[in-house]
């Protein structure tokens, strides 16, 4: 089912048909044509084309359709409204919105996220086999480089964590919980 809002949304999933409708009594679709732009990072990720709606027919209805939203990648994306007619051209308002990954899909490692699971297998190969030497991204280590490859590690995570939270992906609570009992 199609989420259906009377502003943009502030977030929707990468696959979901978005539906919205825009009121605007200075720029009603009687006299104007509006676009619905999404970006990034100054890249243009779409141009809607609203149709009119309403009783008389002056509100604009946006529809994303499920195949434009599938090829949205995960994260922040900006939004603008542009109006035009014959001879104008308006921006009429602009926010942002979150794109959340399709949970039924994937999430394409990025090198940091691909360099952490190498470096993981690396430190559970060195616990495991804490007397050989070991090859990580074309570079020996032996036992007493383990502590390097956990530092490497712990800086990676952080890293991986933030590009995560970013595409929308929430992270669990990454604290640790120290229990402890008083015996009289």
């Amino acid at each position: 089912m199609p989420s259906s809002f009377c502003t943009p949304p502030s977030i929707f999933t990468q696959g979901d048909t978005v539906i919205f409708q825009e009121t605007n009594p200075i720029y009603p679709a009687t006299d104007w044509t509006m676009t619905f732009v999404l970006s990034r990072d100054g890249i243009n990720l779409s141009n809607t084309d609203a149709t009119p709606t309403g009783p008389t027919g002056s509100d604009f209805l946006i529809t994303l359709p499920k195949e434009l939203t599938a090829t949205l990648a995960p994260g922040r994306a900006k939004w603008t409204e542009l109006v035009s007619n014959a001879t104008e051209r308006n921006y009429n308002r602009s926010g942002y919105l979150s794109i959340v990954p399709d949970p039924t899909q994937s999430i394409t490692p990025t090198p940091e996220m691909t360099a952490l699971a190498n470096i993981k297998a690396q430190i559970a190969s060195g616990v495991a086999n804490l007397s050989k030497s070991r090859s990580f991204n074309g570079q020996m280590s032996t036992d007493r480089d383990l502590k390097e490859l956990m530092d490497a590690r712990d800086r990676l995570q952080v890293i991986v964590n933030a590009q995560l939270v970013a595409l929308g992906v929430k992270q669990g609570d990454t604290s640790r919980r120290i229990i402890f009992s008083f015996c009289d």
